[in-house]
């Protein structure tokens, strides 16, 4: 019987059955030999990204992959991981220094966790966004008030103000493209 390599690990032969067809077992004399092999059905998760951050992995039941996480350091990239298949995973998210996670844009509902649990025969594709931020300094003389009339076109609220009371500055983050009228 073959066993279709692509979809089954091993947890038990030392050997790579990826790779290969054979399990290999040093016999001592006068002794006996007992090979146990326990194939595994296999799934996959696919995290695709636009921005930068990370995306951890935690499993239930936790296994030796619940630790793993993918880095994104592109505007788009994707991370593939594999795991045994019924497990539950349960996404977490970080963005990256002057990223702000947006969304999970497809695979999960929204919230900061997403949740995917793997069905045998079915891998799982997600997909998360990260959005690049920047910071607005104003530089303001005393007895002069800046206040923010609009915000990509809607009046933002709260407004957000610099006070007349001294001069110096204040500053707040925007997302990347965002046109803030004073």
């Amino acid at each position: 019987y073959e066993i279709p390599k692509r979809d089954w690990s091993s947890d038990v032969c030392s050997s790579d059955l990826d790779t290969g067809t054979t399990c290999d077992v040093s016999l001592v004399a006068g002794t006996n030999a007992v090979v146990a092999i326990k194939f595994v059905k296999t799934q996959t998760i696919t995290v695709n990204a636009t921005g930068y951050g990370t995306v951890t992995f935690g499993t239930t039941p936790t296994d030796g992959n619940a630790t793993t996480s993918c880095t994104f350091d592109a505007d788009s990239s994707s991370c593939t991981r594999t795991f045994d298949a019924g497990t539950k995973i349960s996404l977490t998210k970080s963005a990256a220094s002057t990223w702000r996670f947006d969304e999970w844009t497809s695979g999960c509902d929204t919230g900061t966790t997403c949740d995917v649990s793997l069905v045998a025969g079915t891998n799982a594709v997600v997909a998360i966004k990260f959005v690049k931020t920047y910071v607005l300094t104003i530089t303001k003389a005393e007895h002069v008030s800046i206040a923010t009339a609009t915000v990509n076109g809607v009046a933002p609220s709260p407004v957000v103000t610099c006070g007349a009371a001294l001069s110096g500055t204040c500053s707040y983050t925007y997302d990347t493209g965002a046109v803030v009228v004073l």
